[in-house]
């Protein structure tokens, strides 16, 4: 439930997302660094699901992208 301080909830999903992004660049093993970015993904999704895409238009956006990049990986 975000009942106040979205956009700080947001912005810690966002930094832990980055976290398992930085650290799937020193991962030897294929298997491993795509189970990094699947919690990327997985943490990420259910927050885009959440916002209210109106309201909230630069953060979903944000979290997109994000996403995206997940699935290029």
């Amino acid at each position: 439930l975000l009942d106040g301080f979205v956009s700080d909830h947001v912005a810690l999903l966002h930094e832990q997302a980055k976290l398992f992004h930085h650290l799937a660049v020193f991962e030897r093993d294929v298997k491993r660094r795509l189970a990094m970015e699947q919690r990327r993904f997985d943490l990420l999704q259910p927050m885009l699901k959440t916002l209210n895409r109106v309201s909230y238009e630069h953060l979903h956006k944000q979290l997109s992208y994000e996403l995206g990049e997940t699935c290029l990986a």
